[in-house]
């Protein structure tokens, strides 16, 4: 049925970024300085996490959950926004599904206000011109920083 396809294409996405982000117990400050936990959640106030502590897997995983959600409305919130001829070009329904697991990736590392920032990437998606995209992707200060997990995305999309 859809809805099982729908949740192994969600299933390899939440993998994918698990993978990418790899997992921590104890809370530490990443690259950036930014203070983080489990599978790269950034700690918010609000969330009673202290550096050098220790939580457990399922807690992290819960976090995870929920981060892995708001990604999921950020990035239908950016295919809304600027692919609005995604659905009208001949592109198959599996390559919007890459197109959106991999917007979904970029929301849940950089949030959706830096992700909206990438206007050349939207711009070439929503014309269809992948390689252009994939290239828009590389040259960001966001593969300088993670390259490695930029030319994966970016890849997916330049095989499109």
């Amino acid at each position: 049925t859809a809805t099982r396809l729908y949740n192994k294409i969600m299933n390899e996405i939440k993998k994918r970024i698990m993978e990418h982000e790899g997992f921590r117990d104890v809370a530490y400050n990443d690259t950036l300085g930014i203070a983080t936990i489990g599978y790269g959640h950034m700690i918010l106030p609000e969330d009673n996490i202290q550096i050098g502590s220790k939580y457990s897997k399922e807690y992290l995983t819960e976090i995870f959950e929920k981060d892995f959600e708001i990604a999921v409305k950020g990035s239908k919130k950016l295919i809304e926004q600027y692919l609005t001829n995604l659905y009208t070009l001949d592109v198959p329904p599996s390559a919007i599904a890459k197109i959106e697991g991999v917007l979904i990736e970029m929301v849940f590392q950089m949030g959706r206000p830096r992700v909206s920032k990438f206007k050349k990437m939207f711009k070439a998606l929503n014309q269809g011109d992948f390689n252009t995209a994939a290239d828009e992707m590389m040259d960001s200060r966001w593969a300088d920083q993670t390259f490695e997990r930029a030319l994966n995305l970016s890849h997916i999309i330049r095989l499109l």
